[in-house]
């Protein structure tokens, strides 16, 4: 009797031990939307006017996920999901960026980001990840040498699938929904 009160005892110091190194392995998945201040656009001549580059094209991958961690809390400090995008057509590009051109493949810097350690997926201002193999206009600005991001962080980011996009209702996302859908009737037409 006695050992077998041992033997439990020494399980569940087992199995509390497996909980603090792995964490809860019955947790759900988090997900945590940002506020970020990021430039707006009364209308997509406004947004077109106000980036040098745009694409049209179709999402390969997810090729990794960058987490910035914070010095202060356990919490990350901020990341994003680096993709790849391939070119199929170039609608401005006067930044004269030889990356820029049918055929090629760039990298995108995509405002969601999934923190394996904490299972929270991070977005900015609603952001969600182009789907892989689905074809979208993108409206960018280079972010480093070979990683662009879209204009606008939800602005620059048009599905051309025929779906409407709609963000969550609220009062920041209204004009984004108003301009990405202006921009999806231009692309469609």
């Amino acid at each position: 009797m006695k050992k077998g009160i041992i033997g439990l005892a020494l399980l569940g110091v087992v199995v509390f031990a497996l909980f603090l190194i792995f964490g809860n392995p019955f947790a759900e998945d988090k997900k945590v939307s940002w506020e970020g201040k990021t430039d707006g656009y009364e209308s997509a001549d406004e947004m077109e006017k106000n980036v040098n580059i745009i694409v049209k094209g179709e999402k390969l991958s997810e090729d990794e996920t960058i987490v910035f961690d914070s010095e202060v809390t356990n919490d990350p400090a901020g990341g994003y999901t680096k993709s790849s995008f391939k070119i199929s057509e170039v609608i401005k590009n006067s930044e004269d960026d030889g990356a820029i051109s049918v055929g090629n493949t760039i990298n995108i810097s995509e405002a969601e980001f999934y923190d394996k350690n904490s299972k929270t997926t991070y977005t900015i201002n609603d952001y969600e990840n182009m789907k892989q193999g689905k074809d979208y206009v993108l409206y960018l600005k280079q972010a480093d040498e070979g990683l662009y991001t879209t204009a606008g962080v939800t602005f620059g980011k048009i599905p051309i699938n025929g779906d409407k996009t709609e963000l969550e209702e609220s009062d920041v996302n209204e004009q984004v929904n108003e301009v990405i859908n202006e921009t999806q009737q231009e692309f469609s037409e």
